[in-house]
């Protein structure tokens, strides 16, 4: 039996399109942590809608999916007859770990996919629509920025998430993607907002996004070496790193009805101060960091070439 269509399915469905301003917001590890998190509340399904990239499709193949040519691909190149009958056997694939088990449908072959990029937008929302009829939950991760397939997305989902990072350049490009969400309406399914890579007290940036994005603040995630490394290969930050708590908890406010479970205490706004750069030992720490990022990222390359 396909994977979207296994007796006993849920009927209730919520969609949650995931954005942000700009690209390098740390979505790919957001989203694939509120899949998880989620899928303890009901069936998930989690969609690459960032054709442009693929970064979740890839990031997951390298440990999770064991066939990343497979996907968005097999469906935009039907057709548009043709959508249902192919929907009824999804090429959907299973992402298992001990904090839960999702189903994925990635980009697939990108030279397949943009032999006639034009019809991405409306397959996407006809594969929202479709597959969502089998899921509590469906997360759709949309490319950094806005474009048709980014505002075709949201106008198709039900809620949208928005993530920022503390800085100014990411500030007034999440900004402007809530504006031109606004144009369509859509900014009304903002439901709220998580700051991402925080290194200090983000008490400040949290009250001036509420008034920027007009809508809730969810969360500070503060930047978690463990869960680098893990996404440096491949892997899916555990559930009790401070990463994936903090991401748990932004979904647990965003949705108090749900069934999120959280392993640890969320940090008050002055433990991020133990990841602030501006302190000799953190300085110290950094220069930790960083050497392990490079060492890290060494060692990938030079297996490649190799």
């Amino acid at each position: 039996m396909p994977l979207g269509h296994e007796k006993g399915a849920s009927q209730e469905h919520r969609t949650i399109a995931v954005i942000s301003g700009k690209g390098g917001s740390g979505k790919t590890k957001i989203r694939i942590v509120i899949a998880m998190a989620l899928s303890g509340d009901g069936r998930t399904l989690l969609i690459d809608g960032d054709t442009g990239t693929g970064g979740l499709t890839y990031y997951l193949g390298m440990d999770l999916v064991e066939n990343t040519a497979v996907g968005l691909s097999d469906l935009v190149s039907l057709p548009r007859e043709s959508l249902p009958e192919r929907l009824a056997d999804p090429p959907l694939q299973v992402v298992s770990t001990r904090d839960g088990k999702v189903h994925f449908l990635g980009v697939g072959n990108h030279r397949l996919l943009y032999r006639d990029a034009s019809n991405v937008p409306a397959v996407l929302v006809d594969v929202i629509e479709t597959l969502k009829q089998d899921y509590k939950w469906t997360i759709i991760d949309c490319r950094g920025g806005i474009d048709d397939e980014s505002r075709a997305v949201c106008d198709a989902c039900d809620d949208s998430l928005l993530i920022v990072e503390p800085d100014t350049t990411s500030f007034q490009a999440s900004q402007h993607v809530v504006e031109i969400l606004g144009m369509s309406d859509c900014a009304a399914k903002l439901r709220g907002f998580i700051i991402n890579k925080v290194f200090d007290d983000p008490s400040v940036v949290a009250r001036i996004g509420t008034s920027v994005f007009r809508t809730q603040y969810l969360a500070s995630i503060p930047f978690d070496m463990g869960a680098t490394r893990k996404f440096l290969v491949g892997q899916i930050p555990d559930a009790r790193s401070p990463f994936s708590l903090h991401v748990r908890a932004a979904i647990a406010e965003a949705y108090p009805e749900t069934r999120i479970q959280t392993f640890g205490q969320v940090w008050r706004a002055t433990d991020y101060n133990v990841t602030n750069l501006s302190t000799i030992d953190s300085v110290r720490g950094g220069i930790v960091i960083l050497g392990g990022i490079l060492l890290v990222s060494g060692y990938w390359c030079l297996g490649s070439v190799i």
